[in-house]
């Protein structure tokens, strides 16, 4: 993983300010670099004496989380060659597995396929819009989240954006300069750079009929075209990932069973996305005292104790050898109005030590509860369980810097979601590892965090999923899963990017898995949740007590790899279940703007 920052101006002076570079080494605390290049123009003679062409900044901050070895970025081959900015992980290029630097690959990768288009057309347009289509061709071939920024040197131009999930952030700023970064600045005026296609920015191109003056105001601005370019493979809008299957349940089709394939076919598809997300991960060591190596956890999971993250940690534990430690991070929040409720409602004394507001939080309750269970499941596992406890003077200190990283989200909703994923992703708090006890003051070493996002959107586990079924039924229920896996670029993986990479971590998603998420859109509704069958008359499956229907798929996973308490669980949104929402006043919407 790595931070972004390119900037592109007629002024050699530009650089970004200290925040940025704060945000940037946050992200990418093992190296940081910057190249400078300077684009001769054919018009240039009408920027002298004020320029000699385009100036492009490109900067890098890199967590080393591949190979044996940093790969320096911006990442180039030769001066003046084309160049690449990547954050990102390549999985796989062309179906093969990616071994050694991805970031070197991909660049080969690209540059191969855009060195392969010619120069010499006569219309620059026709020119730059092949380069655009081998360009967009070759990202296609490649299987993994990122943002990127391509300097195609050959064709003077510059390539941007993100995977067609959006799972990295890449923020965009059209003012005096053209700025693309992972973070912002603190100066307002940015947009999330859409997921919905590639970009392309012609450095040659000028306005037919611009006059000289229009390059002699006191703040230079470049003319520029943006071109954009849908992904070439989609048969449906460029709003549109994958095709959506609307097959309407059979006539008195039973419930989901235990024995049905679908189930198998989901648990080795999410196994063999963990695996990828948690192998080949770089030893981190650390001296004991007595100038003896100690292996440090790699791998921490967001963890609530729900069945999303639940499923994860199982299946976690299957794919890393057993004496790896796992670290289970779990957040819960003084909430001062959720105090002066129970105070109001309390009748007798209250034991402060074990039924403190953060031991009440409905995910600490569930965390602890399904700690246990995998103890018990998993008991050869080293298991720690991190209770991140976040006083609410602490979020006050802190609530600055959270609505910088979730910028230009700034919503209720938006900040009450930040905030559990930010104090989370600092990791540090009270530690009880299974077997040995409690370790106070830890935090966890470990570089990436599981999250099970994704898992609501694609098996229907929101509980407004039940509500709009119940009102427009299977079609309705359509619509909002559709628009839930469409949305999740824009309403949550660029912000929770930002917010998790804070602190040199990097968020990897494996419900998010291309070949996951396409084989999930494409699976019948009755596959995924049991809305219709509960509807007819069913109270649970036979066997088996599971009475929400809600990602039946996945708690009947749970359940078959032995997690059977787990596999019962209510779903709880975040903000709820670690009482970030409506710290003061409770009457306070989630769509409203936060104020500072």
């Amino acid at each position: 993983m790595c931070g972004i920052y390119v900037n592109c101006s007629y002024r050699s002076d530009d650089s970004p300010n200290q925040l940025v570079r704060e945000l940037l080494h946050g992200r990418g605390p093992d190296y940081t670099n910057t190249t400078r290049t300077e684009v001769a123009l054919s018009w240039a003679q009408l920027l002298q004496p004020i320029s000699k062409g385009i100036y492009l900044d490109f900067r890098c901050s890199v967590l080393h989380l591949r190979d044996e070895h940093i790969t320096s970025q911006p990442f180039t081959t030769e001066p003046h060659d084309s160049l690449l900015c990547w954050n990102g992980e390549a999985w796989k290029i062309r179906g093969e597995d990616v071994t050694g630097s991805d970031t070197q690959a991909v660049f080969t990768h690209l540059d191969v396929a855009l060195k392969q288009v010619p120069s010499d057309h006569e219309v620059r347009e026709e020119t730059l819009a092949n380069a655009f289509y081998a360009f967009i061709h070759a990202l296609e071939d490649i299987e993994g989240p990122y943002a990127l920024v391509f300097y195609d040197a050959k064709h003077k131009c510059i390539f941007y954006g993100r995977d067609k999930i959006g799972r990295r952030s890449l923020l965009l700023r059209e003012e005096d300069s053209l700025t693309l970064s992972s973070v912002q600045d603190g100066r307002g005026n940015w947009s999330e750079v859409r997921a919905n296609g590639q970009y392309q920015i012609d450095l040659e191109w000028i306005p037919p009929d611009a006059p000289v003056s229009h390059y002699e105001s006191k703040i230079l601005a470049p003319t520029r075209r943006i071109n954009h370019m849908v992904w070439p493979s989609s048969t449906l809008s460029s709003s549109k990932l994958f095709p959506f299957t609307r097959e309407i349940p059979p006539v008195h089709e039973p419930p989901l069973q235990m024995d049905d394939n679908v189930i198998q076919d989901l648990e080795s598809r999410l196994r063999a996305s963990v695996s990828r997300r948690i192998r080949n991960i770089p030893l981190l060591f650390t001296d004991d005292g007595a100038n003896a190596p100690v292996e440090k956890p790699r791998v921490a999971i967001l963890f609530s104790g729900g069945i999303d993250c639940t499923l994860l940690a199982r299946l976690v534990h299957d794919e890393l050898p057993q004496d790896y430690e796992v670290d289970l991070l779990n957040v819960a929040f003084e909430n001062p109005r959720s105090i002066a409720a129970a105070k109001a409602n309390q009748s007798g004394p209250s034991d402060d030590s074990k039924n403190s507001c953060y031991n009440r939080c409905p995910d600490r309750l569930t965390g602890l509860s399904t700690f246990n269970e995998l103890i018990s499941e998993c008991p050869n596992r080293p298991w720690r369980f991190v209770s991140i406890d976040v006083p609410y003077s602490q979020l006050t200190d802190q609530k600055a810097r959270i609505l910088e990283l979730m910028y230009p989200h700034n919503t209720e909703m938006d900040f009450s979601i930040a905030c559990a994923l930010y104090f989370a992703a600092k990791g540090t708090g009270l530690a009880t590892k299974h077997p040995s006890g409690q370790v106070p003051e830890y935090k966890t070493p470990a570089r990436v965090l599981l999250s099970g996002l994704g898992a609501d959107e694609l098996f229907a586990g929101y509980t407004r999923h039940s509500t709009v079924f119940h009102r427009g039924g299977c079609h309705a229920l359509f619509d909002e899963l559709e628009l839930d896996i469409n949305r999740l670029a824009d309403r949550n993986l660029s912000r929770d990017d930002r917010i998790l990479s804070h602190c040199g971590r990097e968020p990897r998603y494996p419900y998010l898995d291309e070949g996951l998420v396409e084989w999930a859109m494409q699976l019948p509704i009755w596959k995924k949740c049991g809305f219709a069958q509960l509807q007819s008359g069913e109270k649970q499956l036979k066997g088996v007590p599971i009475d929400d229907p809600a990602k039946l798929i996945l708690r009947m996973l749970v359940w078959k790899l032995g997690l059977k308490k787990a596999a019962i669980e209510k779903k709880r949104a975040i903000q709820f279940g670690a009482k970030t929402a409506k710290m003061v006043g409770g009457k306070t919407k989630g769509t409203q703007i936060i104020s500072n």
